[in-house]
């Protein structure tokens, strides 16, 4: 909540006000949020002159409405994974060694960053052998998301059980003593659907991972076994998930879906993406963001909300890889306006682009999407 302090000081009078300014992850050095109840209303101090303040006097649409609800601001990025050479450049020079500034920033700045965990974190279990790839990092490892700035991770993916149930559960066990929390994931079928759910700003925000894509049925989340949520629209799971989403629209106001799913290396939606994410976003969901084919695919607006079929890799390969940070703001209305920070990834590590380079990053986009505009600021808008 804002405050005013009244400062006398012989002649000269001023007014300080608090700015909305997010409460960040205690799980980082830079700043802090509050897991449990993230508040996007600490403050900053801005300084009026007393001159300035009569100009606001003299002309009230200039004044600050103090009542007005702040923006809501998210942040999210595609596949992640932390292998040696990634640690390595983090032993020398801490998340810089692998991110550029300015990706930073808007990661930890954003009310709600929400990251994709596309490996198991585990310093046991047993690799399964029916994986072409597997992926598996040390526990130590996870402190990079708190430095990173993370509120939320999807294990929805199709190798989060690279080394089986154990594995996962350390996973799981590890993000919870950082007070990370995740999605898609579960000791049973309840939990792998039950939402995260984030108050920012007064307003409730529910978030689902899923996937559809698992190599063996055996992955499936249960009644009793662990596992992850899957998607597939010809099971009684994506029916789950339509439900859960409809009972979290009753009580929350703004709800995510976070879903892996299409095809690897392509940049064409593939028909069964549409028809998932659009049931998304019937049953309620507000935007729908993709991961898994390890490239960018296109954006839609479908009956007002976003869905981003694809991120791409944002720290996962040595290859050259284009990506983006997600930006999305709900405006008090719960609509949501989207934003693209363009980046080139490669032996992870990770930059932004400008100019030229990040024009034409746009301009791919625009030619994979479905009807939308990107402007040179990475703002993204329906063609009508």
């Amino acid at each position: 909540m804002k405050k005013k302090i009244i400062c006398l000081l012989l002649c000269l009078s001023c007014s300080v006000y608090g700015c909305g300014l997010k409460d960040t992850n205690l799980h980082h050095a830079q700043q802090e949020k509050s897991i449990e109840n993230v508040s996007a209303n600490s403050q900053t101090q801005s300084l009026y002159e007393n001159d300035e303040e009569q100009q606001n006097q003299d002309n009230p649409l200039d004044a600050v409405d103090e009542n007005r609800p702040a923006e809501i601001t998210l942040a999210f990025t595609g596949d992640i994974y932390f292998p040696d050479n990634l640690y390595e450049y983090y032993l020398q020079d801490g998340i810089q060694g692998f991110l550029s500034q300015n990706i930073i920033d808007t990661m930890q700045n954003a009310d709600l960053y929400i990251a994709d965990h596309e490996f198991v974190a585990s310093d046991g279990g047993k690799m399964v052998d029916y994986q072409l790839y597997t992926f598996r990092a040390p526990l130590e490892r996870e402190k990079l998301w708190v430095e990173m700035g993370t509120d939320v991770i999807t294990l929805a993916n199709n190798h989060t059980l690279d080394y089986g149930i154990s594995a996962l559960q350390d996973t799981m066990h590890q993000l919870d003593e950082l007070k990370i929390s995740y999605v898609g994931a579960g000791n049973n079928l309840k939990d792998a659907l039950t939402p995260c759910i984030k108050e920012v700003n007064g307003k409730k925000i529910a978030i689902f991972g899923s996937t559809r894509f698992v190599p063996q049925g055996s992955w499936y989340a249960t009644e009793s076994n662990p596992g992850l949520l899957t998607s597939y629209e010809s099971t009684p799971y994506y029916g789950y998930i339509l439900d859960a989403i409809r009972e979290a629209k009753k009580e929350c106001d703004y709800v995510i879906i976070y879903v892996h799913f299409g095809v690897e290396k392509s940049h064409s939606v593939a028909l069964f993406q549409k028809n998932i994410a659009h049931g998304y976003v019937d049953a309620g969901a507000d935007i729908v963001v993709g991961t898994h084919p390890h490239v960018l695919e296109g954006i839609e607006f479908y009956n007002g909300k976003p869905i981003v079929y694809s991120l791409g890799n944002f720290l996962f390969g040595n290859y050259h890889s284009d990506t983006v940070v997600l930006n999305a703001t709900i405006q008090e209305d719960n609509t949501t306006q989207i934003n693209l920070l363009p980046c080139s990834s490669q032996s992870y590590q990770t930059t932004d682009l400008t100019g030229e380079d990040a024009r034409k990053l746009f301009d791919f986009m625009e030619s994979i999407s479905f009807d939308i505009k990107i402007d040179d600021e990475g703002n993204v808008t329906p063609v009508k």
